[in-house]
């Protein structure tokens, strides 16, 4: 992910660039390892500086708690102007041209 400069932020797992929103897994690594935790902790602050919205997601985010982790992530799209097409709270899939997020489950 880029600044409105072109500088290089960071990379993040999933991200929604048209409403500066992004998926940050956080593994173990990420709170073990000194170097990367502070890695990330620049990288967080320079994407809120850039007006990005980051939600870290966690495995039990993922994959335990995954409806929580679907609202979130529609709560930040339309918290930054995205109006999903047909919405329900609980849906499936939801998507349109420029955004597409399905929760997938372990099985």
């Amino acid at each position: 992910m880029f600044d409105d400069a072109g500088r290089l932020l960071g990379c993040s797992e999933i991200a929604f660039p048209e409403h500066l929103v992004a998926h940050e897994y956080e593994g173990d690594r990420h709170r073990t390892e000194p170097a990367q935790w502070n890695r990330d902790i620049r990288k967080y602050r320079d994407y809120g500086s850039a007006g990005w919205e980051v939600i870290r997601v966690t495995s039990q985010l993922l994959y335990v708690r995954a409806n929580e982790l679907r609202e979130q992530t529609f709560d930040a799209l339309r918290r930054h102007g995205w109006t999903p097409p047909g919405y329900s709270r609980g849906g499936g899939e939801i998507g349109d041209a420029s955004v597409r997020f399905a929760v997938l489950k372990r099985t």
